[in-house]
């Protein structure tokens, strides 16, 4: 009995000498697809679109568009957004980046050093996918696109024109989904 009720003593004293550190403490939250934005020095603020990724009768991720107010559907290669891509399922990072040079190449060929660089440089901002992960990218225009996996920064792409064929993976004219297009564009 006496050892328990000091054993219960040392175990609130403990307690006691802990809890000012984890009320001080400040959690960090992800950031959305604004602060993204502006993490990268780019001023989106507005949705444009909203659409769900349906594969043969699977759902696979729910898609956001986010963009500034001199956003134009027609011209969207000339202006900074963010696609943030919610995942419905779980995949492996490198079957990811493999589908996306697949519909990157949809709109244009490109070499396969090329391919190869991009592969890697997508399958390291990836990484494998949970259901429920939430993977963003931020295009700038003429510069690259930034990824960010769950608010968190992965890696920068610097190269525009693989950020532009990224892209235009749900947004140019040659898309495999056009009915994701228009959604997404504001179209509908």
């Amino acid at each position: 009995m006496l050892q328990s009720y000091l054993f219960m003593r040392v175990l609130v004293f403990c307690a006691a000498l802990f809890l000012p550190l984890s009320i001080g403490a400040q959690t960090t939250f992800p950031l959305n697809a604004i602060q993204m934005a502006r993490d990268s020095g780019l001023d989106v603020n507005r949705q444009q679109g909203t659409a769900r990724m349906t594969f043969w009768g699977f759902n696979v991720y729910d898609a956001e568009l986010w963009v500034d107010t001199a956003f134009r559907a027609q011209d969207w290669r000339r202006t900074p957004m963010v696609l943030e891509l919610r995942y419905l399922r779980a995949f492996k990072g490198q079957d990811i980046a493999k589908r996306s040079l697949e519909e990157m190449r949809r709109q244009t060929p490109f070499s396969d050093e090329r391919a190869q660089r991009w592969f890697e440089d997508m399958a390291l901002a990836f990484g494998d996918i949970q259901e429920g992960d939430r993977l963003a990218g931020v295009y700038q225009p003429n510069k690259g696109v930034r990824f960010y996996a769950n608010g968190v920064f992965r890696r920068d792409i610097a190269d525009p024109e693989f950020a532009r064929l990224f892209m235009g993976i749900w947004l140019s004219d040659r898309t495999s989904e056009p009915k994701m297009r228009q959604a997404l564009l504001g179209l509908e």
